[in-house]
């Protein structure tokens, strides 16, 4: 895109594309920084499941419907499975950053 034309353009629409069509690199990095910021509201939405998870699972040994036992053990689960997402969310993010930063 020319000079002249990016001037008369608003900022957030001249920086989107360069001349070939692709991804301007000063766009493609305010993308990766929106893609980092959408998985950090992910990791902590699955905080918050966490959290109400094992709340749930306090609650049922407190009112005796599970043993202390069952409550570690669904709690272990619990935090295995917040670690597989929190990796597949990681891989994710690491993917598309590469993705939008390739040239």
């Amino acid at each position: 895109m020319h000079r002249l034309v990016k001037e008369k353009l608003p900022r957030h629409l001249a920086i989107i594309m360069d001349g070939n069509g692709r991804w301007a690199e000063e766009r493609r990095k305010e993308l990766v920084k929106v893609v980092k910021r959408m998985e950090e509201e992910c990791k902590v939405a699955m905080r918050n499941i966490r959290r109400d998870a094992n709340e749930q699972l306090k609650t049922a040994k407190k009112d005796k419907d599970l043993s202390e036992d069952d409550q570690f053990k669904y709690q272990d689960e619990v935090q295995k499975l917040m670690d597989k997402s929190i990796e597949k969310s990681e891989e994710v993010v690491k993917a598309k950053e590469k993705e939008i930063l390739e040239v």
